[in-house]
């Protein structure tokens, strides 16, 4: 029973061993590839999450600018409504005071007319 319990011994103590050699290279591939996984993630915030966070920050800011724009041309219409009432004040008074000369040339021309024919 000696031998047998031996060798029983041995082999177990030899699957051990293996087991333990077994598990250190395992952890040295998990780490192996835990490094190559961080490598690949930096070349992928580099090429692309870096770029499109750029994007998003440009996409902002433009929209703020859009934002902006339409609220100066809602002055800017406002403005131009406002002159456009203006003008049209304007243009009536214009108007009124070119019938009032037509008016005045009219009487002046009778006038003269009339002075010369007597």
């Amino acid at each position: 029973a000696g031998p047998r319990a031996n060798g029983a011994t041995c082999s177990t103590e030899d699957a051990m061993l293996g087991l333990r050699e077994l598990e250190a290279l395992m952890q040295q591939e998990l780490r192996s590839l835990h490094e190559r996984c961080g490598l690949l993630q930096d070349a992928v915030d580099d090429r692309a999450v870096g770029p499109i966070r750029r994007i998003e920050q440009k996409l902002s800011d433009h929209d703020l600018k859009v934002e902006q724009l339409l609220g100066d041309s809602q002055e800017c219409s406002a403005r131009v409504e406002e002159h456009e009432v203006r003008i049209g004040v304007s243009r009536a008074k214009l108007d009124a005071q070119d019938q009032r000369l037509a008016l005045v040339s009219d009487r002046m021309d009778r006038a003269l007319r009339g002075g010369g024919e007597r």
